[in-house]
């Protein structure tokens, strides 16, 4: 950076400035003049939304011209503040900070400012700021033009990631200088080692925000006077007792002394600290913890601030007072509960908020937190001190089991919120153990029983438990509780390593217990998958369904889980199954150490042709390779269902063809050969379920997706496929289907003969040496002397086109509501499907694009693309008949939905070539003349 400072704001810039701040209802007690960022100077005046004076609450900073401009803003991205206004001569600039680098916004006359800020009272004042940089999902567009939300996160990653760099060097300096090479000598001394660093470290903290009690006569090598200072300060019952040891903690004191200025540090950043520095590995096992990731904590507060809002609204203080109890069991270093400070700065009234004197006497009355580990109890502490500077201690802190008597029923029963992250004992941790044991949850399972149950009506309670919580038998009779007694707001299903130093895998439960019996709006219902969760840590975006509180209820054991597409087979249960209406048995067994040879090189003598086992990549319009097997008796274990009289029967892979979704290989056998273990057979028993619908059905999605999601292992299962739904055949017109899946397979068969496509060719090769041969290459080994690349690649998506359609076809019969079959599509985005001579997507490898939203489903989707000659044609005689007043009703809405589809159409393409459309338009015109703009 170059050698420059901030320079002072003029006068008449000033009074401005401090006029603006005030029509956006910035408090004056929370205005700045002159705020230090170090070797720049000070920041001239910096608006902060409430305190404490941090990197959350700072808002708003107005800055002098300086020739630097752009690097002044970057120098001061550390304070957390959002806006920059810098005064130039006649001229204000406003200034966005983000993470990477500030980008100026706007450019205006001085007399412009007022009326500037005037207009934008709404997304700039000191709560809407807040609101902004706290709940990722309340930002609206227009305050996104100036609040940058990975800012933030970013200001809390690197400062936490700073303070456990510099916690270690003191405790390395100290350990160095008592000659502790190989650590402290035993557990006594390592409680002292980081207690009395930490001391050194919070008065460190305590001082650069300007606390009293650190700021008179204050020397941080001063280590007896300085541990004194915060003995006093928040009232340790037990001292930090130098031990003679001063020249240690002094050496460590000089490392902290030599840090940046702490002022603007939040009490989030400790929490980074308490865990990587402050918690060893043995308290992790011996009381479960593990700190809330700051941005779960950040949520859950953003997601109940709003029913918060509700409870407060329109309460006198008195009320608030006597009645607005917040409590976190198993506080640890109480991350909910110094969160909730800023929230309560922003949703109380001002006859708390705006007096420091009833806002101290508030939090400290109505602000609870037990914890059992003492150290985590006087980091919590120092938070909260931290979270209400420039007051001391006097918070509401147990240091205590909470489950010892009924400590936590007695404490929950006045609550009207508790926000918990209860323990998550070790057993749970264990890849080895069983998620449904009742010790991997019980402590989490208990907290929520103890205050959830005796909470006040309209309590609102928030709690991240094991994941086990949500199904576990063991917990029934605790979700049966809470679905009769309480609103679930929310529920979400994590994947594993939201905790750093854990791999349990997560849930969150939000909601309130019962106001009244008035019908109970549904429950948003999200499941972060692995590879969601980066997205969600940013963003807070992910899928997220609204279920009704009756979809729980009917859930086996009351359960809080629905594992993927739980919610799509929902929608199938009135269904019947493929058993219904097929026999499914599973090929026979070979003896393990059998008397004879299982397979020979030609058939006779006992040995038949039949299907040995899937290898050879084989095309589901052909047929697996064939060999002559052994099928006397005393060679064979069981018998199973390969050994049938011959029948006609679909043949379906049992063992595993891909790791992914696309698991199925269904195959036509018209003869009924034996088939062994390594295959399933389907034979009809009804006369609506041929075999063309048989593999229709097999290879289709819904049967892909539904056994994936019973069980993701290697086998395609018996019991599994026989459950499939499928729909009413005797009831359903398969004549469409019928005619896709044959054309489908005459063109696929004329493919493979054209171009000798057999199995056990790898057609992803070869599509990459045909793409290359467009460049000129020689013809390649497979296919006709004239091979034609172009030709080929085009054969190849026509059979894709072709095969989507019987796809299309059996989710017509299904008749899904359009956003469950999109859903169902979109289940195998970026999966490879097998079985098939083309590539599922042209380098999507889906269906539908992800981000193409005008249609819905794949019959849709078809149509506007593939298909759009035949939908035009379809569409262009419709629009005849209704210029020619020819058009019935039926056929009048049939236009409105084509007529939809070209705009699908138009935006899929866009900018679409007009030609077609303008040759349409012509072909009309010259059969009815001029057309007014409602025919066009």
């Amino acid at each position: 950076m170059s050698d420059f400072r901030l320079r002072s704001l003029t006068a008449g810039a000033a009074r401005q400035a401090r006029r603006c701040l005030t029509t956006l209802g910035f408090r004056e007690s929370c205005v700045r003049d002159d705020f230090s960022v170090g070797d720049l100077g000070t920041v001239p005046l910096l608006a902060f939304g409430h305190t404490p004076f941090d990197a959350r609450s700072a808002s708003i900073a107005f800055l002098e011209e300086n020739a630097h401009t752009q690097e002044a803003v970057t120098g001061c991205r550390n304070l957390g503040a959002h806006v920059y206004c810098v005064h130039t001569p006649g001229q204000w600039e406003i200034w966005r900070q983000a993470a990477d680098a500030p980008q100026m916004l706007h450019r205006m006359k001085e007399e412009q400012l007022d009326s500037f800020f005037q207009r934008r009272r709404d997304v700039l004042n000191p709560t809407a700021i807040y609101r902004a940089k706290i709940d990722r999902t309340l930002t609206s567009e227009r305050q996104r033009e100036f609040v940058a939300l990975d800012l933030l996160p970013r200001i809390e990653e690197q400062a936490g990631a700073y303070l456990v760099g510099v916690f270690a060097r003191m405790v390395a300096a100290c350990t160095d200088r008592l000659g502790w090479e190989k650590g402290p000598p035993n557990p006594e001394e390592a409680v002292w080692l980081i207690r009395s660093n930490f001391w050194l470290l919070a008065a460190k903290l305590l001082h650069d925000k300007g606390v009293p009690r650190f700021v008179k006569d204050f020397d941080l090598l001063k280590v007896s006077d300085v541990l004194n200072r915060v003995d006093t300060h928040y009232g340790a019952s037990t001292r930090a007792d130098a031990r003679g040891r001063l020249p240690a903690l002094r050496a460590a004191a000089e490392i902290m002394a030599d840090t940046y200025s702490l002022r603007s540090l939040t009490t989030e950043t400790l929490g980074a600290l308490f865990e990587e520095s402050l918690i060893d590995k043995l308290t992790r096992k011996k009381w479960g913890t593990h700190r809330t990731p700051t941005y779960l904590v950040d949520y859950i507060l953003a997601k109940l601030a709003g029913p918060l809002g509700e409870l407060i609204e329109g309460k006198d203080p008195v009320w608030l007072r006597q009645h607005l109890h917040i409590l976190e069991p198993a506080c640890g270093h109480a991350p909910f509960l110094t969160g909730m400070v800023g929230w309560l700065n922003a949703l109380l009234p001002d006859e708390i908020t705006a007096n420091d004197t009833a806002r101290r006497a508030f939090l400290r009355k109505n602000l609870h937190g037990i914890e059992a580990d003492y150290f985590a109890y006087e980091v919590a502490r120092l938070s909260l001190t931290v979270a209400d500077i420039p007051n001391d201690n006097g918070w509401s802190l147990r240091n205590e089991d909470m489950f010892s008597g009924t400590l936590l029923s007695q404490s929950a029963a006045k609550a009207m919120m508790v926000i918990s992250n209860p323990p998550f004992e070790a057993e749970s941790l264990s890849p080895e153990a069983d998620p449904h044991d009742l010790r991997n949850f019980r402590k989490a399972a208990e907290v929520v029983r103890r205050t959830v149950q005796v909470m006040p009506d309209g309590g609102l309670f928030g709690f991240v438990l094991p994941q086990a919580f949500l199904d576990s038998p063991k917990a029934r009779e605790l979700r049966r509780w809470m679905l009769d007694h309480c609103e679930i707001f929310e529920i979400g299903n994590f994947a594993s390593k939201m905790f750093k130093f854990a791999e349990p895998e997560t849930a969150i439960v939000l909601g309130r217990r019962h106001i009244s019996k008035c019908a109970v709006p549904g429950v948003l219902y999200r499941s972060i998958r692995k590879k969601d969760c980066d997205e969600f840590i940013a963003t807070w975006s992910s899928p997220v369904r609204k279920l009704a509180p009756a979809v729980f209820i009917t859930q086996p054991d009351a359960s809080f889980h629905f594992a993927e597409m739980d919610l799509l087979w929902s929608e199938y249960r009135h269904l019947p199954t493929l058993g219904d209406f097929a026999n499914i048995g599973k090929g026979f067994e070979f003896e393990s150490n059998p008397s004879e040879p299982i397979a020979a090189e030609e058939e006779g003598n006992g040995y038949v042709m039949g299907f040995f086992d899937i290898s050879g990549d084989p095309l589901t319009h052909l047929l697996p390779k064939q060999i002559p097997l052994n099928q006397r008796p005393e060679v064979l274990r069981d018998r199973g269902g390969g050994l049938q009289p011959p029948e006609p029967q679909v043949i379906l892979n049992h063992g595993r063809v891909s790791r992914h979704r696309w698991r199925h290989k269904a195959f036509i056998d018209e003869v009924g050969r034996p088939t062994r273990g390594r295959f399933l057979t389907v034979r009809p028993t009804s006369p609506h379920a041929g075999l063309r619908i048989l593999w229709a059905l097999c290879n289709s999605p819904v049967a892909n997706a539904f056994t994936y999601s019973q069980d993701p292992g290697p086998d395609v299962l018996k019991r599994h496929v026989s459950k499939i739904p499928v729909p009413d055949l005797s009831a359903c017109d398969v004549s469409g289907l019928l005619r896709a899946v044959a054309d489908y397979l005459t063109e696929s068969k004329a493919f493979s003969d054209e171009y000798r496509i057999a199995n056990g060719i790898d057609l992803a090769v070869v599509r990459k040496k045909t793409t290359k041969l467009l460049s000129g290459s020689d013809t390649p080994e497979f296919g006709p002397s004239h091979f034609d690349p172009s030709a080929f690649l085009a054969a190849s998506d026509h059979l894709r086109a072709l095969h989507w359609r019987v796809d299309a076809e059996v989710l017509k019969l299904y008749a899904l509501p359009p956003e469950r079959e999109r859903e169902l599509l979109d289940f195998f985005l970026g999966i490879p499907r097998v079985g098939v001579p083309f590539a599922q997507e042209k380098g999507r490898e889906g269906y539908i694009p992800r981000e193409f939203s005008g249609v819905q489903t794949l019959d849709d989707f078809l149509r506007i693309t593939d298909e759009w000659d035949a939908t035009n044609e379809e569409r262009f005689a419709l629009i005849e008949k209704k210029i020619a007043k020819q058009a019935s009703r039926a056929e009048l809405r049939r236009l409105v939905q084509l007529q939809r589809l070209l705009g699908a159409r138009q935006d899929f393409y866009a900018p679409l070539p007009l030609r077609q459309l303008d040759a349409d338009l012509a072909r009309l015109e010259a059969r009815f003349g001029p057309l007014d703009d409602d025919d066009a």
